[in-house]
Protein backbone atom coordinates (compact mmCIF):
# COMPACT_ATOMS: atom_id res chain seq x y z
CA UNK A 1 0.00 0.00 0.00
CA UNK A 2 0.96 3.65 -0.82
CA UNK A 3 0.37 6.65 1.42
CA UNK A 4 -2.53 8.99 0.60
CA UNK A 5 -0.23 12.14 0.74
CA UNK A 6 -2.70 14.61 0.41
CA UNK A 7 -4.20 13.75 4.02
CA UNK A 8 -1.20 14.46 5.73
CA UNK A 9 -1.29 18.53 5.86
CA UNK A 10 -3.00 19.30 9.61
CA UNK A 11 -5.03 22.05 10.66
CA UNK A 12 -6.91 22.56 6.71
CA UNK A 13 -9.85 20.50 6.85
CA UNK A 14 -11.60 20.58 10.55
CA UNK A 15 -11.96 24.75 11.90
CA UNK A 16 -14.40 23.64 14.55
CA UNK A 17 -15.94 20.41 16.37
CA UNK A 18 -18.90 19.04 14.60
CA UNK A 19 -20.33 18.29 17.57
CA UNK A 20 -20.39 21.55 19.75
CA UNK A 21 -18.35 23.98 17.67
CA UNK A 22 -15.19 23.83 20.21
CA UNK A 23 -12.04 24.69 19.49
CA UNK A 24 -9.50 21.90 18.55
CA UNK A 25 -6.38 20.91 19.19
CA UNK A 26 -3.73 18.41 17.57
CA UNK A 27 -3.66 15.27 19.32
CA UNK A 28 -1.82 12.40 17.04
CA UNK A 29 -2.24 10.54 13.57
CA UNK A 30 -3.93 7.78 12.71
CA UNK A 31 -4.02 5.35 9.77
CA UNK A 32 -7.00 5.95 7.29
CA UNK A 33 -7.86 3.48 4.86
CA UNK A 34 -8.33 4.50 0.95
CA UNK A 35 -8.97 2.58 -2.24
CA UNK A 36 -6.25 0.52 -2.99
CA UNK A 37 -3.93 2.80 -0.25
CA UNK A 38 -3.60 3.55 3.56
CA UNK A 39 -2.64 7.27 4.59
CA UNK A 40 -2.23 8.70 7.61
CA UNK A 41 -4.84 11.87 8.99
CA UNK A 42 -4.20 13.95 11.73
CA UNK A 43 -6.36 13.62 14.98
CA UNK A 44 -7.86 16.43 16.39
CA UNK A 45 -9.59 16.88 19.77
CA UNK A 46 -12.28 18.88 21.26
CA UNK A 47 -11.67 21.33 24.48
CA UNK A 48 -15.01 21.50 24.88
CA UNK A 49 -16.58 18.60 24.99
CA UNK A 50 -13.60 15.98 24.23
CA UNK A 51 -14.82 14.46 20.72
CA UNK A 52 -12.07 13.33 18.80
CA UNK A 53 -12.42 14.27 15.12
CA UNK A 54 -10.02 13.31 12.02
CA UNK A 55 -9.06 16.32 10.17
CA UNK A 56 -10.28 15.25 6.79
CA UNK A 57 -11.29 16.85 3.58
CA UNK A 58 -14.88 16.18 3.34
CA UNK A 59 -14.47 14.22 0.00
CA UNK A 60 -12.25 11.90 2.08
CA UNK A 61 -15.30 10.02 3.37
CA UNK A 62 -17.13 8.50 0.93
CA UNK A 63 -13.63 7.29 -0.79
CA UNK A 64 -13.23 5.46 2.62
CA UNK A 65 -16.30 3.97 2.48
CA UNK A 66 -15.53 2.63 -1.08
CA UNK A 67 -12.73 0.84 0.89
CA UNK A 68 -13.94 -0.24 3.63
CA UNK A 69 -14.99 -4.19 4.33
CA UNK A 70 -18.36 -3.46 5.01
CA UNK A 71 -19.18 -2.07 1.78
CA UNK A 72 -17.25 -5.26 0.10
CA UNK A 73 -20.17 -7.80 -1.59
CA UNK A 74 -17.33 -10.43 -0.53
CA UNK A 75 -18.06 -10.22 2.89
CA UNK A 76 -21.75 -9.55 2.81
CA UNK A 77 -22.32 -13.04 4.34
CA UNK A 78 -20.27 -12.75 7.41
CA UNK A 79 -21.72 -9.25 7.81
CA UNK A 80 -25.10 -10.72 7.96
CA UNK A 81 -24.29 -13.60 10.74
CA UNK A 82 -22.43 -11.41 12.77
CA UNK A 83 -24.81 -8.78 13.41
CA UNK A 84 -28.42 -10.07 12.57
CA UNK A 85 -28.99 -10.99 16.28
CA UNK A 86 -28.00 -7.16 16.69
CA UNK A 87 -30.46 -5.81 14.48
CA UNK A 88 -33.69 -8.39 16.08
CA UNK A 89 -32.00 -6.42 19.26
CA UNK A 90 -32.49 -2.85 18.30
CA UNK A 91 -36.09 -3.89 17.40
CA UNK A 92 -36.75 -5.32 20.49
CA UNK A 93 -35.68 -1.47 22.14
CA UNK A 94 -38.44 -0.25 20.31
CA UNK A 95 -41.49 -2.51 21.26
CA UNK A 96 -39.66 -2.12 25.32
CA UNK A 97 -40.17 1.36 24.92
CA UNK A 98 -42.89 2.04 23.09
CA UNK A 99 -44.88 -1.32 23.69
CA UNK A 100 -45.52 -2.05 19.96
CA UNK A 101 -43.75 -2.86 16.96
CA UNK A 102 -42.54 -0.04 14.88
CA UNK A 103 -44.72 0.51 11.53
CA UNK A 104 -42.38 2.73 9.60
CA UNK A 105 -38.33 2.71 9.93
CA UNK A 106 -35.76 4.98 8.52
CA UNK A 107 -32.29 3.83 8.99
CA UNK A 108 -29.64 5.76 7.88
CA UNK A 109 -26.49 4.30 6.86
CA UNK A 110 -28.49 1.52 5.83
CA UNK A 111 -25.66 -0.58 3.85
CA UNK A 112 -27.36 -3.33 2.11
CA UNK A 113 -30.51 -3.25 4.65
CA UNK A 114 -29.94 -5.90 6.75
CA UNK A 115 -31.29 -3.74 9.58
CA UNK A 116 -34.28 -2.76 7.19
CA UNK A 117 -34.66 -6.60 5.95
CA UNK A 118 -34.93 -7.92 9.89
CA UNK A 119 -37.61 -4.97 10.32
CA UNK A 120 -39.71 -5.59 7.11
CA UNK A 121 -39.88 -9.43 8.56
CA UNK A 122 -42.29 -8.19 11.78
CA UNK A 123 -44.40 -6.03 9.14
CA UNK A 124 -42.55 -2.73 9.12
CA UNK A 125 -42.87 -0.70 6.15
CA UNK A 126 -39.17 0.42 5.64
CA UNK A 127 -36.59 2.72 4.45
CA UNK A 128 -33.10 3.76 4.20
CA UNK A 129 -30.56 5.93 3.64
CA UNK A 130 -27.30 4.87 1.88
CA UNK A 131 -24.28 7.47 0.92
CA UNK A 132 -22.02 4.28 -0.62
CA UNK A 133 -23.34 3.89 -4.16
CA UNK A 134 -22.51 -0.49 -4.12
CA UNK A 135 -24.11 -0.67 -0.92
CA UNK A 136 -27.64 1.13 -2.15
CA UNK A 137 -28.07 -0.70 -5.76
CA UNK A 138 -27.88 -3.60 -3.63
CA UNK A 139 -30.63 -2.96 -1.10
CA UNK A 140 -32.66 -1.26 -4.49
CA UNK A 141 -32.62 -4.70 -5.93
CA UNK A 142 -33.61 -6.33 -3.01
CA UNK A 143 -36.65 -3.66 -3.05
CA UNK A 144 -35.79 -1.10 -0.42
CA UNK A 145 -36.80 2.12 -0.92
CA UNK A 146 -33.36 4.31 -0.44
CA UNK A 147 -32.21 7.24 -0.97
CA UNK A 148 -28.38 8.93 -0.98
CA UNK A 149 -29.62 11.54 1.38
CA UNK A 150 -32.60 11.83 3.91
CA UNK A 151 -34.45 14.03 1.75
CA UNK A 152 -34.62 11.60 -0.95
CA UNK A 153 -37.09 9.56 1.18
CA UNK A 154 -38.72 12.28 3.17
CA UNK A 155 -41.58 11.86 1.40
CA UNK A 156 -41.99 8.07 2.43
CA UNK A 157 -42.43 9.50 5.98
CA UNK A 158 -43.07 10.77 8.94
CA UNK A 159 -41.31 8.03 10.60
CA UNK A 160 -42.38 6.30 14.26
CA UNK A 161 -38.48 4.51 14.33
CA UNK A 162 -35.15 5.69 12.76
CA UNK A 163 -31.91 4.37 13.86
CA UNK A 164 -27.95 5.34 13.34
CA UNK A 165 -26.21 2.36 13.58
CA UNK A 166 -22.31 3.31 13.68
CA UNK A 167 -22.92 6.12 10.72
CA UNK A 168 -23.12 9.41 12.68
CA UNK A 169 -19.32 10.08 12.60
CA UNK A 170 -19.05 10.06 9.02
CA UNK A 171 -21.68 12.88 8.45
CA UNK A 172 -19.77 16.52 7.68
CA UNK A 173 -22.80 18.43 10.20
CA UNK A 174 -23.99 16.02 12.85
CA UNK A 175 -26.31 18.24 14.60
CA UNK A 176 -27.83 19.57 11.57
CA UNK A 177 -28.93 15.98 10.68
CA UNK A 178 -30.40 15.54 13.97
CA UNK A 179 -32.08 18.26 13.78
CA UNK A 180 -33.66 17.42 9.62
CA UNK A 181 -34.74 13.87 11.04
CA UNK A 182 -36.69 15.80 14.17
CA UNK A 183 -38.82 16.75 11.04
CA UNK A 184 -39.06 13.40 9.84
CA UNK A 185 -40.25 11.60 12.82
CA UNK A 186 -43.97 11.24 14.07
CA UNK A 187 -45.10 12.66 17.25
CA UNK A 188 -44.00 9.79 19.36
CA UNK A 189 -41.73 8.43 17.62
CA UNK A 190 -37.98 7.70 18.60
CA UNK A 191 -34.35 8.37 17.36
CA UNK A 192 -32.33 4.81 18.13
CA UNK A 193 -28.50 5.67 17.81
CA UNK A 194 -25.53 3.40 18.57
CA UNK A 195 -21.84 5.12 18.48
CA UNK A 196 -18.87 2.94 19.37
CA UNK A 197 -16.34 4.66 21.83
CA UNK A 198 -13.22 4.58 20.34
CA UNK A 199 -12.04 7.79 22.12
CA UNK A 200 -9.44 5.99 24.50
CA UNK A 201 -8.08 3.63 21.73
CA UNK A 202 -7.35 7.29 19.69
CA UNK A 203 -5.90 8.56 22.87
CA UNK A 204 -3.39 5.95 23.26
CA UNK A 205 -2.45 5.90 19.76
CA UNK A 206 -1.55 9.61 20.63
CA UNK A 207 0.40 8.36 23.54
CA UNK A 208 2.22 5.80 22.43
CA UNK A 209 2.82 5.98 18.78
CA UNK A 210 0.82 3.26 16.22
CA UNK A 211 3.62 0.68 16.43
CA UNK A 212 3.37 0.55 20.31
CA UNK A 213 -0.66 0.28 20.22
CA UNK A 214 -0.13 -2.49 17.80
CA UNK A 215 2.28 -4.27 20.24
CA UNK A 216 -0.06 -4.04 22.84
CA UNK A 217 -2.86 -5.63 21.30
CA UNK A 218 -0.92 -8.78 20.45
Amino acid sequence: MTTDSFLLTPGTHARACPVCDGALEPLGVADYYMPGKVGVTYLLRCRRCDAIVRDLPTEAVPRHCDAASYTQLAAETRFLRQRVAFFRFLGGIYREVTGRRPTRSLDIGCSYGHLLEVLRESGCETSGVEANVRARAVAEERGFHIGATPAEVAARGPFDFITLVDSIYYVPDPVALMLSLRGLLTDDGIVLMRVANRNWILKALARFGRAALRRMAR
